[in-house]
This record gives C-alpha cells, structure tokens and sequence, in this order.
C-alpha cells in the first residue's frame, strides 16, 4: 500500500486560508482606516460648520437692532415720498417760473410796460396759461416783446390775443394782452391722472 502525505496538502491549504484570512483581515483594517478617516473629516467639517452658524447666529443678533432701524426707516421713507414728490415739483415750477420773470427783466423792451400777468392753472389736458397784460407805445414794440418772450426756454406759443389803444393819463398807448404756455406741464399731468386711474 502506498503511503500518501496528507500532511502536505492539509499545510498548503492552512496556508492559503492564513493568507486568505491576512488578505481579508488587512482590507478589513484598511476599510476601518478610511472609515475612521472619513469620519474624523465629516466630524471636523460638522464642527466646523456649527462654529461658522454659531458666528452667523451672533452677527444676526447683533444686526438684528440696525435691520429694525432700517425697517423702521424705510417705513418713514415711504410716508415721506409723496412730500419729497411734491417739494421736488414745486422746486421744478419755482425755477420754470423765477426763469420767465428774469427772462422778462432782461428782455423787456423799452416803450413796453407790463402791467398784469395772469396764469391759469393746468388741468391733464392743458398746460398752464400764462397771459401778461401791459401798455406800448407801438405795435412795433409789442411785436418785439412777443418775439423776445418766444425764446424763453420755459414758455411756448406767445399769442396776441388782442391790442387796444387806450389813454394812459395825457398819453395814448397800445393796451395788449398776450397769452404763452408753460412747457412740460401737461404730459406729467398725464401720467399722474393716468397713474390714479
């Protein structure tokens, strides 16, 4: 009977197993390292982020009273505006307005006298009517006065609407009347009627 080495055989395959067992036991470690790894990160990152909310948290708190003065004074802003619309328009007409009279105190003709200006306020389709009443001493002047009142920057249209001669004490003069536009005026009434509507 032949003898058979078992022995052999048996060695070779703890050996295997043994290997099998250091491979598995190595990955099972490497495994646990990166695990522990990836922990130790995702744990500084929390960390890390739970510092930077605490540090928002408090500059939120410490903001907190400026955000509510902000709040408090854009409410005031708001009830404001309309005053602060209505003071800019008026400083808006106070300059067209102080604009015509300094163009006729440098533009009147001598012979030329005003001696009423009327106006009539604007309505969304018309501007506002300017009408100077005064004396001349010719039709002449009157012109001139009408031709020098067209370059105003802030009026529009002159018209004659109509001459008279008339005794001025012991002096015959020409009594006109003259009627311009304010420009600008109407297409803002516009929008604004538009804008209650």
């Amino acid at each position: 009977m032949p003898t058979i080495n078992l022995i052999q055989e048996q060695r070779t395959l703890i050996r295997q197993r043994e290997g099998q067992i250091r491979a598995l036991a190595l990955v099972t470690v490497g495994l646990g390292a990166v695990a522990f790894l990836a922990a130790g990160y995702f744990m500084f990152e929390a960390a890390r982020n739970q510092v930077m909310y605490l540090a928002l948290e408090d500059k939120k708190r410490a903001m907190k009273p400026k955000l509510e003065q902000l709040a408090t004074n854009q409410r005031e802003a708001g009830l404001l505006k309309p005053r602060l619309t209505t003071l800019q328009e008026a400083v808006k007409t106070t300059g067209k307005w102080s604009n015509v009279l300094n163009h006729l105190s440098v533009n009147m003709p001598s012979g030329v006298w005003l001696t009423n200006v009327r106006c009539s306020s604007a309505t969304s389709t018309k501007p506002t009517t300017i009408t100077f009443i005064g004396h001349g001493t010719n039709l002449e002047l009157i012109g001139e006065f009408m031709a020098r009142l067209g370059l105003c920057t802030d009026v529009n249209q002159p018209v004659l609407r109509f001459t008279q001669e008339r005794m001025v004490g012991r002096t015959a003069l020409l009594e006109f009347e003259i009627s311009a536009e304010m420009k600008g005026a109407p297409e803002k009434k516009k929008v604004a009627d538009k804008e209650k509507a």
